[in-house]
């Protein structure tokens, strides 16, 4: 049996079939890893005020949501680092509306709520390499 094995191995039709079918196979499971979420060696660690994450590859988003009150004061600082791709911060009020876009960290926003709900902290990665930390406080309105 197993010198037939070895004869179907040493046979160069054989061979052929098996020194292409590997790397299709490679291939082919390395797009399906990508697929879907499109996160590649991605580790994050959450905590309540924190968002982190470093990974070879994230074309994805990634969201927190902090109920506020009006007059509640949030603060929120980001830091990245790229070594490819893009990364950036978007900022969203209760209705959905954008208030702040911040492209390049570190940096740190300030904002006061004007309205009572979920305010959306949204990570988005385009092809991004890296990582990236979001971290916030809020300070509640004193008239409570």
């Amino acid at each position: 049996m197993k010198s037939s094995m070895v004869e179907w191995l040493m046979n160069k039709k054989n061979l052929k079939t098996i020194i292409i079918a590997i790397p299709v196979l490679v291939i082919v499971i390395g797009l399906k890893l990508l697929q879907g979420d499109g996160r590649f060696l991605y580790m994050s660690s959450d905590r309540p005020a924190t968002m982190e994450a470093r990974f070879y590859r994230f074309s994805d988003e990634k969201e927190r949501k902090v109920g506020l009150l009006p007059g509640d004061e949030l603060m929120i600082r980001w830091e990245e680092t790229e070594k490819a791709g893009t990364l950036r911060l978007e900022i969203f009020d209760p209705e959905g509306k954008l208030i702040k876009r911040i492209d390049n960290g570190p940096a740190e926003y300030r904002c006061i709520a004007t309205q009572k709900g979920n305010y959306r902290l949204l990570v988005v990665g385009e092809k991004a390499r890296g990582s990236f930390s979001v971290s916030w406080d809020y300070i509640q309105a004193l008239d409570r």
